[in-house]
């Protein structure tokens, strides 16, 4: 499970122990993996997998998720068409 930052604890350390959060507001949320992307009004957005009991999912813009997640999710696209083939 990622470190998160809750909004009501104040910690002196502010970033996650993993890059595979969401940040908005300077709330971290854990997230479980980014399972899809989509480009809206040329934006990119991204289907986030979240780290919780229900395993919710939500569709989030790019520049809510750390470069670490897109990085991991452009790997597991490329492994993945590579075992396709």
């Amino acid at each position: 499970m990622y470190n998160i930052k809750p909004k009501d604890v104040n910690n002196s350390d502010s970033s996650p122990s993993s890059d595979t959060t969401i940040v908005t507001d300077d709330t971290w949320y854990p997230i479980e993996r980014l399972l899809n992307h989509k480009k809206i009004s040329n934006k990119d957005y991204y289907l986030v997998k979240w780290q919780d009991s229900s395993g919710s999912q939500l569709s989030k813009p790019a520049e809510n998720i750390t470069q670490y997640a897109i990085e991991q999710y452009i790997i597991e696209r490329r492994e993945k068409a590579k075992r396709q083939r």
